[in-house]
């Protein structure tokens, strides 16, 4: 699989995030104006969709027990602690978001 476009830039504002659906649930978080990160989806925790979560500074809340997951990394931060979640490579081309779920940034296994 190479980089499949999954958003338009312009349809995420800074802060935000989005659920898409490649051949697994990935969460878009706009980090800056051309910084978007790629999360899978699901809490390691208890499954709940990280896109529901909060964004704070350059880690996502989750929304269900405020697990703290580093979007560069994937490791969990601060309290509770959990397993790491995968991190995919995402790049903003052209006014357009690609992700590669092929080029994975860390070695954690999805929920």
């Amino acid at each position: 699989m190479a980089r499949e476009v999954v958003a338009a830039l312009d349809e995420l504002a800074v802060g935000d995030t989005v659920q898409v659906e490649l051949a697994e649930p990935i969460c878009l978080v706009r980090l800056g104006e051309a910084d978007v990160r790629a999360i899978h989806d699901v809490c390691s925790h208890q499954g709940q969709p990280l896109h529901e979560g909060a964004v704070e500074d350059d880690t996502l809340v989750c929304a269900a027990h405020a697990a703290r997951f580093d979007l560069s990394t994937g490791e969990s931060v601060g309290i509770p602690e959990v397993a790491a979640v995968p991190v995919y490579r995402c790049v903003v081309e052209n006014g357009e978001i690609l992700v590669d779920l092929d080029d994975q940034l860390n070695s954690a296994e999805p929920a």
